[in-house]
């Protein structure tokens, strides 16, 4: 897949050099695996054997490190433009684009499920779909109650300093309750209700 930035002013001078910074976002999904993007640099200004500034357009490619974060930079030396003694060097800064279901929280993924009243009560299983694309099923025994969190170890994002690992899977509940009952169900509610343990 190929990407097209346009390098723009953003420069700024560190160690008398020219840096030029580029923002690049990927989705989530790039972030779980090894991901190979190209990114089409256009618009850098570079001179020619007689001294004349042009601008030229060049492929450049990204490997993108399983557990990388927001704010991961690449650097390209000399890639970017030469308007000042040697070329500037190129620099992407990784951003994240929002996912549908899962936030990340560090190397934490957090999904907020709904999960019906009878359902938070008793027990019940959850089928998700993973960032990366696997089927899990998740078993949920306990009583959920306001502000409970279930715990899924490995199943989070992969940790770049510690290959083969990853963080937690954080579920969230929202808990769903009737809009309405019946006389019959307020009583048959009301008498489980005394025969629970709090």
């Amino acid at each position: 897949m190929t990407f097209t930035v346009i390098i723009i002013s953003l420069t700024l001078i560190r160690r008398m050099q020219w840096w030029i910074n580029a923002a690049f976002f990927v989705p989530l999904k790039s972030f779980t695996t090894v991901a190979k993007r190209s990114i089409r640099s256009q618009g850098r200004t570079v001179s020619d054997k007689f001294g004349v500034l042009k601008s030229v357009e060049e492929i450049l490619k990204i490997d993108i490190k399983p557990g990388w974060e927001n704010g991961t930079k690449i650097t390209f030396p000399g890639k970017g433009n030469k308007e000042q003694g040697a070329p500037a060097d190129l620099v992407f800064v990784l951003g994240e684009r929002p996912h549908a279901i899962f936030k990340r929280d560090r190397n934490d993924l957090v999904v907020i499920q709904k999960i019906l009243l009878a359902d938070a009560l008793t027990g019940t299983s959850l089928n998700l779909t993973t960032s990366d694309g696997r089927d899990l099923t998740i078993q949920v025994t306990d009583i959920v109650k306001s502000g409970y969190e279930l715990v899924v170890p490995n199943e989070g994002m992969p940790i770049s300093k510690k290959p083969g690992k990853k963080e937690n899977l954080r579920i969230k509940f929202d808990v769903i309750c009737p809009s309405r009952l019946t006389t019959q169900q307020k009583c048959d509610l009301r008498r489980i209700q005394s025969d629970a343990d709090y």
